[in-house]
């Protein structure tokens, strides 16, 4: 059997789930769920909130447009997510608002902007600077990868040109965790046939074990067979 890898660290097994792993938002209000809370400098209207730029969806909402809006006329502002407890991520997406009308999606996306983290919502941070962020397409989600995993409770991407729009817009913002890893009881070939890779790349990134595989142990006595379930707490380590 050749092609099958997993990794191994301090004698225990590891299988990559995977490499792009994204944190889940999915928030249906500003504050909802808990803990993540979501800011903005401004909002075009009740329509186009904030908290729709991480809902984890970019379909419309009936007849609009599943975005966040500044006021009508202003090309700059901030928007932030506050996730409750520090998180440590390693890049995050943007992803334009569904419109096919370039004055209403693309021309509207972030042209210039800094991304910046926080611990207590008051002293921020430069994590990362851009410029000249150019949108083609509205279909396009651009993922943005730092160069080393950082870890704060807020997160604001301060908005200082659009592409020429009348106001900011956004359709969507991801966060990524980095590599999700889950421990293996043993190293077996049935473990490298069933949770083995084939191809490992970018792992120079934070790894998140996300949880533990349980499995039946089956072993032969005198008695005869006996079978016990190799089953643990489920485990969520963060290693940068």
């Amino acid at each position: 059997m050749t092609g099958y890898i997993l990794l191994q660290a301090n004698n225990k097994k590891y299988s990559i789930e995977s490499i792009d792993a994204w944190h889940e938002t999915k928030m249906t209000s500003s504050n909802e769920p808990a803990p993540l809370a979501v800011s903005a400098s401004s909002q075009y209207s009740a329509d186009y909130p904030a908290w729709r730029a991480f809902d984890g969806s970019i379909a419309n909402v009936g007849s609009l447009n599943n975005c966040w809006i500044t006021a009508n006329g202003v090309k700059v502002g901030h928007i932030q997510l506050d996730f409750g407890r520090t998180t440590t991520i390693r890049g995050f997406s943007l992803t334009p608002r569904q419109n096919s009308t370039a004055a209403s999606g693309i021309n509207c996306m972030p042209k210039k902007f800094n991304f910046l983290g926080s611990n207590d919502g008051i002293n921020y941070f430069l994590i990362s600077e851009y410029k000249n962020e150019i949108w083609s397409a509205y279909t396009e989600e651009r993922k943005f990868v730092l160069s080393k995993p950082v870890k704060y409770r807020f997160y604001k991407f301060e908005i200082l040109e659009n592409n020429g729009g009348t106001y900011v817009s956004i359709g969507e913002i991801k966060f990524l965790k980095g590599v999700v890893m889950s421990e293996l009881p043993t190293g077996s070939l049935q473990n490298f046939i069933d949770y083995g890779k084939g191809l490992l790349s970018n792992l120079d990134q934070s790894i998140n074990i996300k949880t533990y595989v349980t499995q039946d142990e089956i072993s032969n006595n005198d008695k005869g067979f006996r079978i016990s379930k190799l089953d643990r707490k489920p485990l969520y380590i963060e290693m940068i």
